[in-house]
């Protein structure tokens, strides 16, 4: 593709880089990886979860830190950041009203609590179903988030009570089927 006329834009990398990583070609995805960079499709969500999955399948921490890195500075540049961030502590503040308290056993890493409530703070769907309520006028229309990996416990939990909250319906389909969160329930009834 890179040698022929082949127009390649963020999504076609994300897809040729979760190909990779599904039969762990790991030269082929580090060429299309500095490709990604030269041309500047580094801050793309999706083509960022696709990095992450990659490298961590290929067991190559180094480079997934460093994409993690990369990702976490665009995500902070976006340009409605300050609004996310502020209906997200909103989001935070409502939930414990509603008796919420962070799952952490979600979070692997050898971290202190308060650590661990802040990493679950900023997972991605959490961020989106944010940026969803910010920007979605027409209540009546559900809001849908679309992520390559499985969603975690944590989450799952939190975007029901969103959905109660904020009388919302949210669809997240993640890697293994769709949630249609409504009224405080998730249409896999909590089989996830």
């Amino acid at each position: 593709m890179l040698r022929g006329s082949y127009r390649i834009d963020a999504l076609t990398c994300s897809f040729v880089l979760k190909a990779c990583a599904r039969v762990l070609a790991l030269s082929d995805s580090l060429q299309l990886h500095s490709h990604v960079v030269r041309k500047g499709f580094s801050a793309d969500a999706l083509l960022g979860t696709t990095l992450l999955d990659l490298y961590a399948k290929a067991g190559d921490i180094g480079e997934e830190k460093g994409v993690i890195h990369k990702f976490y500075n665009a995500d902070k540049a976006h340009k409605h950041c300050k609004q996310i961030y502020g209906k997200l502590e909103e989001i935070r503040f409502k939930m414990k009203e509603f008796g919420y308290a962070a799952e952490t056993s979600f979070v692997l890493h050898d971290i202190g609590d308060e650590e661990k409530e802040n990493a679950l703070y900023q997972h991605s769907e959490k961020l989106a179903v944010a940026f969803g309520l910010i920007c979605a006028e027409d209540e009546a229309r559900p809001i849908q988030v679309i992520k390559n990996l499985r969603i975690c416990g944590d989450c799952h939990v939190v975007i029901k009570l969103i959905s109660k909250m904020y009388n919302r319906e949210i669809i997240v389909r993640d890697r293994v089927r769709f949630h249609r969160f409504k009224d405080g329930t998730c249409s896999c009834r909590d089989y996830w």
